[in-house]
């Protein structure tokens, strides 16, 4: 069992955040538009081989702001009935680079597993495209003195400390 610093379990961590993410089927996606604006959505998901897939329609305003900008944040957050406290609701915040791509039958398959067939049929009769999304790094709140840093594979980098300059970005 690896531990770090503040006696970090990180095998544990790292299967907790898996947990955490399998519990959602969409999660909150955060773009800019062109003035540098921000806009939030919930979009459909699925997670195959280490990135996550999502359909976005034509006329979603997410459509144009990705197609201007690859960068975008996503986030899963805690049901508000679960939590029981406000400020230490579990979220998962991930960094993530767009990649519009063509349809592909296994994440086809899994998005059916996961959304179900209506899910399938309303894409395949409207103007959906789908999206890959290449994590580049995030980070995890799980509680007080639960907050950590993740790389492009949801894995520890380090606890926040609130001292941590080297992720600016992600805070």
């Amino acid at each position: 069992m690896k531990m770090m610093s503040r006696e970090v379990d990180t095998n544990m961590l790292n299967k907790q955040i898996d947990e955490f993410i399998s519990g959602f089927k969409t999660c909150i996606v955060g773009s800019l538009d062109v003035e540098g604006m921000p806009y939030l959505s919930a979009l459909p998901v699925v997670k195959l081989n280490d990135k996550f897939y999502g359909y976005i329609s034509e006329t979603a305003p997410h459509y144009t702001h990705m197609s201007a900008n690859r960068n975008i944040q996503i986030m899963f957050a805690e049901d508000e009935a679960k939590m029981t406290n406000s400020f230490l609701r579990k979220r998962l915040y991930i960094n993530c680079k767009v990649t519009f791509i063509k349809d592909d039958e296994l994440i086809l398959r899994e998005f059916e597993r996961i959304h179900g067939e209506l899910f399938i049929s309303t894409i395949r009769k409207m103007d959906f495209y789908l999206i890959e999304l290449t994590i580049k790094d995030g980070k995890a709140i799980f509680g007080a003195g639960k907050a950590y840093y993740l790389d492009s594979n949801l894995e520890y980098i380090s606890q926040d400390t609130g001292k941590n300059k080297h992720l600016k970005h992600i805070k």
